[in-house]
């Protein structure tokens, strides 16, 4: 391949090596969660970007196996003041999942959790992609309205943080228009939250309030068209 110019790009060059070794602070972490923490260059790297032109090395990756570690883990980074990035399938296209603090890679918690047909909603967790949902509510005669240009790999928790819509949001609205309730993990002592939106779902709201703290979706009541 030949010597890359030193001009070549503005971010350092790092080349593939073994798994570095973990800090103290996150040899603590890696001790008390089930799933894994990856701080070798490549995943580094593979991790820095999304679909942006932004580049940002995480000081590592999580690969978290239930919501038990991400309880845990949001407690760990609000003691050590380590901020969390959630990422998603990294689809976003303005930098949102790239930061220099510990990457949550949340494609484990794909779940589709509970339908009500009769009122028309539906309880997912926050890495079902769209496309997925909407295959699989279609025999039910339901849709997710708000289509994205990457909807056969774009994450509902991912939407939510970006209140993703498309070209049709006139009609079917934005993410937003159609969230009921989402619970969150927080660093409080009540780990655990949950807000239910009163307006109707056409009305714009806030989503997920104190969503700056340190905290991650757990699971999402959207309501669905019909």
């Amino acid at each position: 391949m030949g010597n890359i110019p030193a001009n070549w790009t503005n971010a350092e060059v790092l080349l593939p090596s073994s798994d570095g070794p973990l800090t103290e602070p996150l040899r603590s972490l890696a001790g008390r969660i089930k799933g894994r923490i990856l701080v070798d260059r490549m995943n580094r790297v593979i991790y820095a970007t999304d679909a942006s032109a932004y580049r940002e090395f995480p000081m590592g990756i999580v690969l978290p196996e239930g919501v038990e570690d991400l309880r845990t883990m949001i407690r760990w980074a609000a003691q050590h003041h380590v901020p969390l990035v959630p990422r998603g399938a990294g689809t976003s296209t303005a930098g949102q999942v790239v930061g220099s603090g510990l990457l949550v890679d949340t494609r484990r918690f794909d779940h589709i959790l509970e339908l009500d047909r009769e009122n028309h909603w539906v309880r997912v967790e926050p890495a079902v992609i769209r496309a997925t949902l909407n295959g699989w509510l279609a025999p039910h005669g339901l849709l997710f309205g708000p289509e994205t240009s990457t909807h056969d790999r774009a994450f509902i928790g991912g939407m939510i943080g970006n209140n993703a819509c498309g070209m049709h949001s006139l009609v079917w609205g934005s993410t937003r228009d159609h969230l009921i309730s989402c619970k969150a993990i927080l660093p409080t002592v009540a780990t655990s939250s949950s807000r239910r939106f009163r307006q109707k779902p056409s009305t714009p709201s806030a989503v997920c309030p104190r969503w700056r703290e340190r905290s991650t979706i757990a699971s999402i009541i959207f309501s669905r068209t019909p």
